[in-house]
């Protein structure tokens, strides 16, 4: 890394703790984000549904979120919790519950549609360097509902709601508030033009020149 002319990175997040780690000019990271690869729709939601995009390692926090929420009053308000990238309820350390499906993994096309679907998204991660699923669920007019770790805050910006991973009352607020309100496509779509592949394919281009 200290020998390369330059170094891409998907965030500001991944940028300064690059810098920190390898002490690097910071001048030396270019921040091209992941781009989306969805259109973007506006589609009105039946049920007030969960999704998780994750896997089952402990740094996903999938546990805690999961059991938070089964032990507050939102979880009777809740239709049906969807878990993508985990097979079963062992996997994460949960009890078996008949509103929670497990689908792990699946592929781009049917995850599509799983978006299309779902109300809400719950990334509760104790650490990501992007997250691709904070983009992708609001380009399906799906809320999105994160942890303040990592990167998620930059991803998400003011489209998408936040909680500190060591208050639960946060969590079951702001995924309170997500499943009542509907979310606005207006601004997902205006929020989402930095993620657009004509916005990735010029910063690319601009890298090289």
């Amino acid at each position: 890394i200290k020998k390369s002319f330059k170094i891409i990175t998907v965030s500001h997040f991944t940028a300064n703790e690059l810098t920190n780690f390898y002490k690097i000019n910071l001048n030396k990271v270019n921040v091209i984000g992941n781009k989306l690869r969805y259109s973007i729709e506006e589609i009105k939601k039946k049920y007030k549904d969960i999704l998780l995009v994750t896997g089952s390692d402990k740094q996903k926090n999938v546990h805690w979120a999961i059991t938070s929420l089964k032990h507050s009053k939102i979880w009777n308000k809740i239709s049906k919790v969807t878990i993508v990238g985990v097979e079963n309820f062992n996997e994460i350390g949960i009890e078996d519950d008949i509103k929670i499906k497990y689908l792990g993994y699946v592929n781009n096309s049917n995850l599509e549609k799983i978006y299309k679907s779902s109300k809400l998204l719950l990334m509760p991660s104790l650490h990501e360097s992007f997250g691709v699923p904070i983009i992708e669920a609001l380009s399906k007019s799906c809320s999105v509902c994160a942890s303040n770790a990592g990167a998620f805050k930059e991803i998400g910006g003011d489209v998408s709601s936040y909680f500190n991973l060591d208050n639960k009352k946060m969590l079951i607020d702001a995924v309170t508030k997500s499943l009542e309100e509907t979310n606005s496509i207006k601004k997902n779509r205006s929020h989402l033009k930095q993620f657009s592949e004509t916005n990735f394919n010029s910063k690319i281009k601009n890298l090289f020149q």
